[in-house]
């Protein structure tokens, strides 16, 4: 338990569960005071007394007139506003759900007195993720396209060009040249066959890093906020319900579509959740301690190249995306062993140079 005394706060704080936080404060009846009369005055300011200008009615007038139950609720609203980053700062901790507040003692003359519980960001014991990403980027096998591959391709391409009887063209070299740059049937079958083999490669590329990431997270200690989960579970029981009201499905009917019961659905929600929580904070982690960022001079030029392509995308939202995007490349060269060997060749030169 850590433990907070000073002249006008006292503050108490436990850890019941792993990345769960309870802390009991008091705030002094001095302190309190000072914010009971600052909500007093507050408040007043919409109060009409004959004889006075909104606002600047005495003090013992207004509390004549204004609930004595109202005046302390707000100052004690006002009091945690202002303490509860504090206490944050003080204790070190990052919340990661609003807190949950709960006042256990108010009144006049007598310390303030509530509970707060939140969820904070879990602690995270990393894997050797370099290895990982390494291993599993070397033991990639990235398929080749054959030459049924491009025939399905031609294939598709004759159908689109059928003629109004619904005869397909005769593939022939000036048919390969009114389709682009192709200089013949064989030169557009080795650009189809290129083309193909480049989609391959991306696609093994990203199943790759899909796979790094879900390596590295299976093998992560981490324990998250149930808070957390509950809060983003609700969110998603939300966002499903209201999409079925856009399309006028119940849920049973959504149920019925989808062979599932409302147990499987949760359980469902609660596992993707979970993995996607634990993804973000761990690759959150690793960027943290391999102090990757989008430098200025990057995000220029990322900005720069992806504005063609994203015309309309508001400002910040396209700021965004592009370190995003910095971020990411940064992420998995690092996980593939890219960085390292590039390391090593700079090594190399220097030994070389010497």
């Amino acid at each position: 338990m850590e433990t907070l005394f000073e002249g006008k706060l006292k503050a108490e704080v436990s850890r019941p569960k792993n990345s769960e936080v309870k802390m009991k404060v008091e705030i002094s009846v001095e302190e309190f005071e000072l914010f009971r009369l600052k909500a007093l005055r507050e408040l007043g300011k919409d109060v009409k007394l004959q004889g006075f200008r909104p606002g600047k009615a005495p003090d013992s007038l207004l509390e004549q007139t204004l609930r004595s139950g109202v005046v302390l609720e707000e100052g004690a609203e006002m009091a945690m506003r202002y303490f509860y980053p504090q206490l944050l700062d003080h204790f070190k901790l990052q919340p990661v759900t609003p807190p949950q507040i709960k006042i256990t003692k108010i009144g006049l003359g007598i310390p303030l007195e509530f509970e707060a519980s939140l969820g904070i960001y879990p602690e995270i014991e990393l894997p050797n993720y370099k290895k990982i990403g390494k291993d599993v980027w070397e033991k990639r096998e990235i398929p080749k396209a054959t030459e049924e591959d491009v025939n399905k391709v031609i294939s598709e391409i004759l159908i689109s060009r059928k003629d109004e009887s619904g005869k397909e063209p005769e593939l022939t070299d000036e048919l390969a040249k009114s389709l682009g740059q192709f200089e013949s049937v064989a030169d557009l079958k080795a650009k189809i066959l290129s083309n193909l083999n480049e989609e391959k490669a991306y696609e093994t590329e990203k199943k790759s890093e899909e796979e790094m990431v879900r390596k590295i997270v299976e093998k992560t200690d981490i324990t998250l906020p149930d808070s957390l989960l509950e809060l983003e579970l609700s969110e998603a029981e939300q966002g499903l319900k209201d999409k079925l009201e856009k399309i006028n499905k119940t849920f049973e009917e959504y149920l019925e579509s989808v062979k599932k019961t409302e147990d499987d659905v949760k359980k469902e929600q609660r596992a993707n959740i979970e993995h996607s929580l634990k993804t973000r904070f761990i690759l959150g982690k690793i960027l943290e301690t391999e102090k990757i960022e989008a430098e200025a001079q990057e995000l220029g030029s990322e900005i720069q190249a992806l504005s063609a392509m994203a015309t309309g995308m508001p400002e910040d939202r396209l700021k965004e995306y592009a370190a995003s995007s910095i971020i990411n490349r940064k992420l998995f060269r690092l996980l593939k062993g890219e960085v390292e060997e590039i390391a090593e060749k700079i090594e190399e030169e220097v030994e070389n140079k010497e």
